[in-house]
């Protein structure tokens, strides 16, 4: 699940340190001692990393594009149709981008893996958003169990897809800005440009208004769910900025970027 280049030293190499603290354990029992170092650390967590999210990238981007191959075939001309059909791109866009940066790092892509989520907490609040964990993690706020039943004119409902779809399409150029550096929990170097000129967290405000047009306009989630979503992303990019910080690069992107989310609101 690794292609990978780098014009590291060895000693500084995740990689290889892991490796050797591996090699390190068959020496236990001939009285050796343990190898560890931080480098160790790093290639230990980026492996588990790496194992997780690979298979769902790589699963999600052969579904959605087999999917999209079909479209044309079946697609009706009009507003909800081709949005439907828009956002399943913008989808397929997200997951190529985001397996690909998955499944390579490289010195010469500048997408070398720096460092990970150093806490539980920050692995916790991502890992729940993704299966198997998002399947029972959100149970129970479903407790609160308000969902707008209003009708609304058909315009509303037209004018509500067309947003999520252009937002939907926020999401994707997110995920492009990122580029080969596209991944979860880890700093490959900082990204400013796209919709991160803007907001530090454009595809986690997509995505929260998304849902929020889901519940209030279309019904489709409960309020306990939205409150859920709300908490969680949140943390995430709590969590993600409390991480990113040790980074002087990523300090001084926030001086250049003061709004988390929505711009020139917060």
């Amino acid at each position: 699940f690794l292609l990978r280049t780098t014009s590291q030293p060895l000693a500084d190499d995740k990689y290889a340190m892991f490796g050797k603290t591996l090699l390190s354990v068959a020496g236990l029992f001939r009285g050796g001692r343990l190898f560890w170092s931080s480098a160790s650390r790093l290639g230990l967590l980026t492996i588990i990393m790496k194992l997780f999210f690979c298979p769902l990238m790589i699963s999600w981007a052969i579904t959605g594009a087999t999917a999209v191959s079909k479209f044309p075939d079946t697609l009706s001309w009009n507003i909800l149709s081709v949005s439907f059909y828009l956002t399943q791109i913008f989808l397929l866009i997200d997951t190529s981008i985001f397996a690909f940066g998955y499944l390579v790092e490289s010195n010469a892509l500048k997408s070398e893996i720096r460092s990970i989520e150093p806490t539980l907490l920050g692995w916790v609040v991502c890992l729940v958003c993704y299966p198997p964990f998002n399947s029972f993690a959100f149970r129970p706020f479903e407790c609160i169990d308000f969902r707008v039943t209003s009708a609304y004119p058909a315009q509303i409902y037209v004018a509500a897809s067309v947003l999520m779809t252009a937002l939907w399409g926020v999401f994707a150029w997110a995920s492009v800005a990122l580029g080969f550096k596209a991944s979860n929990l880890t700093n490959r170097g900082i990204v400013a440009k796209g919709p991160y000129r803007f907001s530090r967290h454009p595809a986690y405000t997509a995505k929260l208004m998304i849902w929020f047009i889901q519940f209030l306009v279309f019904g489709q989630l409960t309020l306990g769910l939205f409150i859920a979503f709300l908490v969680v992303y949140g943390m995430r990019a709590w969590t993600e900025e409390r991480h990113l910080a040790r980074d002087p690069a990523y300090q001084a992107y926030q001086k250049q970027v003061r709004w988390k989310c929505l711009p020139g609101v917060f």
